[in-house]
């Protein structure tokens, strides 16, 4: 998967400091993966996020919009 990487990297520079959540697909680094999301929640859920990585424009803009 390609956010493993950037998941292994996050975890070994700041350990338990800090909870990884994925979403729309999974990662083994993950402490939450939130799998059964409808599209509303899933845009919602953004504004709960510190720091937001993502592959995909959408997430971008969700992540600033919110």
């Amino acid at each position: 998967m390609a956010g493993e990487p950037i998941g292994r990297t996050i975890k070994r520079t700041f350990r338990d400091t800090v909870q990884l959540v994925a979403v729309y697909y999974p990662n083994k680094y993950a402490d939450v993966y939130l799998d059964d999301l409808n599209q509303f929640e899933w845009a919602a859920a953004f504004k709960y996020f510190n720091v937001f990585i993502t592959h995909y424009f959408h997430g971008t803009m969700f992540s600033l919009k919110n």
